[in-house]
């Protein structure tokens, strides 16, 4: 056995065991009123969801388990802790919802690999200095949290997620030169300052449904940077250095308030997913055919009304979404040995004569949406497409009879709605 259950109070398996398993876990018990009815010794992983709880009862359980590698609290009303109740040997510290008001008075080092206070009305905390094996940290979701702590050293590069919190600018102080991965979506952070180039192991950043109206350039001296998601926020301008980055493989910014092209976006040479979903982008310009690494490429209702004569150049391109813009005609989309899908939702504005022509000389697709488009006449070329496997064809005006009889005739593709 390596996990005993104790729910509701009934403690009878735990005294009647012979050997105390490794996982301990109560659900719906009072703390309080029971003590530990016999020496725990042997437990490293201890599980407390929604148990009635204080402090003193929670230090009488944990003398009671002075292996413990890993405590995880849910929905339980702790107030305030110092970190003196907590066990020296503790590698995970996991306390979810209830109310956990302050965490303080940290030891000055110790072996936590992962800390996560999480959706628990946390106000103040302080983290310890120095933590060598630090794997994550994670304040998310604690609304009344304005000032982030100083972060702790680490050995190694480690996660920060401080997503839902009400801080309106990123941690400065600490070990924040081993953040690999920063999370801060959902505060009201109204600029990305200099101080980012602070980050010099960051490879990951998000700050979508913030405040962000700026971009400092010193974001061109994260030298690891890789994705950048930036999604859902008033942001109108992008410094030209962000796009020297040349280890940037993903930026997102969809719903932002671009419009236009950023100007100088074809030199991130290596970039993989590019999203700019609703924003203001009515051209694209032909040196995108640069991004010979592009893979993904959003351009939903952008207000798009004119692209590259061809695409032949992004080799390795496997999604392209066109959909909800009033764009007339296709490129040539021939020679994308990658092409995995193609968005034409709502393409209302589309010469679809021109269009299916297009689309009767690709190499090969899996999918094609036309979800909500409005041609009345479909150009069965299409179906031979190779490798199609499906077609979306809901909200199409085209007589379902016809929709039966091309499944009929191509049963390999299925095709979706009418």
């Amino acid at each position: 056995m390596t996990e005993l259950e104790i729910v509701d109070n009934n403690f009878a398996p735990l005294t009647a065991a012979q050997d105390v398993p490794p996982t301990l876990s109560f659900e719906d018990c009072d703390l309080i009123a029971n003590a530990p009815p016999r020496d725990l010794s042997g437990v490293q992983a201890l599980n407390l969801s929604d148990c009635t709880l204080d402090h003193a009862a929670l230090q009488r359980w944990l003398d009671a388990c002075p292996e413990l590698a890993e405590l995880d609290i849910e929905g339980s009303q702790l107030g305030d802790l110092l970190w003196s109740s907590l066990p020296a040997k503790l590698k995970t510290l996991a306390i979810r919802g209830g109310e956990l008001r302050t965490l303080l008075q940290p030891r000055a080092t110790g072996g936590l690999q992962v800390i996560e206070l999480t959706a628990c009305k946390l106000q103040r905390v302080e983290l310890p200095k120095s933590l060598d094996s630090l794997s994550r940290v994670s304040l998310a979701y604690n609304r009344e949290l304005t000032e982030c702590p100083e972060l702790p050293w680490s050995a190694a590069p480690f996660q920060l997620d401080l997503r839902g919190c009400g801080l309106t600018t990123l941690p400065t102080t600490g070990g924040v030169d081993k953040v690999a991965t920063l999370d801060a979506s959902d505060n009201p952070i109204e600029a990305l300052p200099d101080s980012i180039a602070q980050f010099h192991s960051l490879g990951t950043l998000r700050l979508q449904k913030c405040r962000v109206q700026t971009i400092d350039p010193a974001i061109a001296s994260l030298p690891h940077l890789r994705e950048l998601w930036l999604a859902d926020n008033p942001l109108s301008q992008l410094p030209d250095e962000l796009f020297d980055l040349k280890s940037l493989a993903v930026l997102e910014l969809a719903r932002c308030k671009l419009d236009a092209w950023p100007q100088h976006l074809h030199e991130a040479s290596n970039l993989e997913v590019l999203l700019l979903a609703e924003n203001q982008i009515e051209a694209v310009p032909d040196d995108v055919v640069e991004l010979t690494e592009l893979r993904n490429l959003s351009l939903w209702k952008t207000g798009l009304r004119r692209l590259p004569a061809t695409l032949q150049g992004l080799t390795h391109l496997r999604q392209l979404d066109l959909s909800y813009n009033p764009l007339t005609n296709l490129p040539e989309l021939r020679g994308l040995p990658a092409f995995g899908y193609l968005g034409l939702c709502g393409m209302r504005d589309l010469d679809w004569r021109q269009g299916f022509d297009r689309l009767a000389e690709l190499d090969r697709i899996g999918n094609i949406s036309f979800t909500n488009s409005n041609f009345t006449a479909f150009d069965r070329r299409v179906l031979d497409i190779p490798e199609l496997e499906r077609l979306d064809v809901n909200k199409t005006p085209v007589d379902a009879a016809e929709w039966q009889a091309c499944r009929d005739s191509h049963p390999h593709v299925t095709i979706w709605g009418n």
